[in-house]
């Protein structure tokens, strides 16, 4: 097609592989019509989302016809295979339902979106859950009249991952609360590396009440976790401190005449401005007898009890 060489107006359709695409494809028999004659606008608006690093889409004409650029594939998935050119509505027929008041809500001038779409997607040749969170906006050409709707799109699914799995330690927490296990708190001053905890804490990791209450180093405390599992509940609490989550972990307590306590511990870090964690509080329920068929297997109880 002499209309789709890499000159003039479909200069840099050629600098990606959904440009490329767009560029091989004979459009004639759509409602949009051979490329030559495609409006400024939509060339200009097909530029642009090719070049925007961020999932994006296109959705022009009558029927909505789809384009979209590289990043915006894995969203597609199995559609991807003929999605380009495709009537929006029968591209996303299974999510029409609710689309469709959003579209008409965009193509009459409003802006749109949607959080936390859940969306499965491949991931080298598996399928998995994803969540996306998806903005639209009317797309209009060189006079100002709404042809279509173009959409910005961002994955959300590590923090709903992250909310999801703190929501259900929060309820199992709240679980062990009620079924009345024995609960003690702690503070932790990371820069002063002190230690402040009430009696149940202190008796739990066998740590003196007095000398806790006036606050003492965390290595006392680390010194009560049965030595199988105090390197790895040690490589927890760092990995928290880095990366900013909650730190969750269960874990066996080296008790007095070797009798081993079981724990469920979370903590949430506290940062300074420049992204230090400063403080370290949080809670340890101690839960032996609450679990059935316990078992010294810290790995295999922590998936069981939080998710």
């Amino acid at each position: 097609m002499s209309e789709t060489i890499g000159s003039g107006p479909y200069m840099g359709l050629s600098g990606s592989a959904c440009g490329r695409e767009i560029q091989d494809r004979d459009w004639s028999a759509t409602p949009l019509g051979p490329m030559k004659s495609w409006s400024p606008s939509l060339l200009s608006l097909i530029l642009m989302i090719l070049g925007c690093p961020t999932p994006m889409f296109l959705a022009w004409g009558p029927k909505l016809n789809v384009f979209y650029n590289d990043a915006y594939i894995p969203i597609l998935g199995p559609r991807v295979k003929s999605a380009l050119g495709r009537p929006f509505a029968d591209l996303w027929a299974d999510h029409w339902a609710e689309l469709r008041p959003i579209v008409e809500a965009t193509l009459a001038g409003e802006s749109r979106w949607l959080v936390d779409v859940q969306l499965d997607r491949e991931r080298d040749g598996v399928t998995q859950e994803s969540w996306w969170t998806f903005t639209f906006s009317p797309a209009r050409n060189e006079i100002g009249a709404i042809m279509g709707l173009i959409s910005l799109s961002s994955e959300t699914t590590q923090r709903v991952v992250a909310e999801r799995e703190r929501n259900s330690t929060d309820r199992h927490l709240k679980r062990l609360i009620s079924a009345g296990c024995s609960i003690g708190a702690w503070d932790w001053d990371v820069v002063a590396d002190r230690v402040k905890a009430d009696p149940s804490f202190a008796l739990l990791y066998g740590v003196d009440p007095a000398r806790a209450a006036e606050g003492a180093p965390i290595a006392e405390f680390f010194s009560g976790i049965h030595p199988d599992d105090r390197e790895r509940v040690q490589a927890e609490v760092q990995e928290a401190m880095r990366a900013g989550g909650v730190f969750t972990s269960v874990y066996r307590l080296a008790g007095e005449g070797g009798i081993e306590r079981h724990v469920v511990a979370q903590g949430r870090c506290i940062f300074d401005d420049a992204g230090n964690c400063v403080r370290f509080p949080g809670v340890s329920f101690d839960v032996t007898g609450q679990i059935d068929d316990m078992q010294p297997k810290p790995a295999r109880l922590a998936k069981r009890l939080i998710y």
